[in-house]
């Protein structure tokens, strides 16, 4: 073996080198040097591979053994098949889709709409699914707003509803589905909002009434409407209505020490005698 590298392999690769440069080693010592030198060269060479080699492995087998092995919690298993089924969705939409429906599990189905941006499906399966917030957020994306405020409104989320009819100019339907919902002071409001006077006093009256053994509430709901009534106008106020609905008004005012806004309730009302008495009682004081 060392014969046949030293003389055949070594010497081969000599010759071929003279005959490249045009010039003969002289024997005996400059071909043996030569070889010495090509034979340390290849020997370094396969040192270096061997070295780069034997330390990749033990770095490898290092990373294995240091590395413990954690078992996945169930926290960790949750996350990766909803991973897993976000992915499913991703690649066959319609697949994951007849499954979820097959299997009844509408949350999960209205979560692959939401990431198909298909809003109004995922307000349906939502909706299937008993999620009636989720499925009027959904809806409201899709620009179904009303219906989205109906499902609000079944959620007993009575002021989230009025507000997104509101917004879309709803407010008479807003006021008709509060009253529906027993709701009549919330209603009332927004009959008078709407320009429904008449509906909205009547409303009021019917509301004074439950709050006689309540004097903190009673004074709360008085003091709205006042407000709202002098913001658009007494004039507003069905003449019918006007004794019934002013006289108790100012005498909560009287209540509250608020003398002006009383007397002029009691003149509005044509209660112009016991708005004068009123008046001379102050003055004497």
């Amino acid at each position: 073996m060392f014969y046949w590298y030293w003389n055949d392999f070594l010497g081969k690769i000599i010759s071929k080198a003279e005959d490249i440069i045009g010039y003969e080693l002289i024997e005996p010592w400059a071909p043996i040097v030569v070889k010495g030198a090509i034979t340390f060269f290849i020997l370094l060479l396969v040192y270096e591979i061997y070295l780069r080699t034997y330390r990749f492995w033990r770095s490898r087998k290092f990373i294995s053994e240091s590395t413990p092995v954690i078992p996945p919690s169930s926290e960790t298993v949750d996350k990766e098949s909803e991973f897993i089924q976000q992915l499913e969705s991703l690649k066959a939409p319609q697949q994951t889709i007849e499954r979820l429906k097959k299997e009844k599990k509408y949350d999960q189905l209205g979560e692959v709409y939401v990431s198909m941006q298909k809003y109004k499906e995922a307000g349906w399966a939502f909706e299937k699914a008993g999620m009636l917030k989720r499925a009027a957020m959904e809806y409201a994306k899709a620009g179904k707003t009303e219906y989205s405020a109906k499902l609000l409104l079944r959620a007993n989320e009575h002021q989230q509803a009025v507000q997104l009819l509101v917004s879309i100019g709803k407010t008479k339907k807003a006021g008709i589905w509060l009253e529906r919902k027993g709701i009549l002071d919330t209603a009332s409001f927004l009959w008078w909002e709407a320009g429904y006077y008449k509906r909205a006093v009547s409303l009021w009256l019917k509301w004074m009434d439950t709050l006689t053994n309540n004097p903190q509430e009673k004074a709360i709901f008085f003091n709205k409407i006042i407000q709202y009534i002098y913001k658009d106008g007494i004039h507003n106020i069905p003449d019918k209505y006007k004794k019934s609905l002013l006289e108790p008004l100012s005498q909560q005012m009287i209540l509250e020490k608020r003398y002006d806004l009383a007397i002029d309730l009691l003149k509005n009302c044509g209660e112009h005698q016991k708005a004068e008495m009123l008046l001379k009682q102050l003055t004497r004081k």
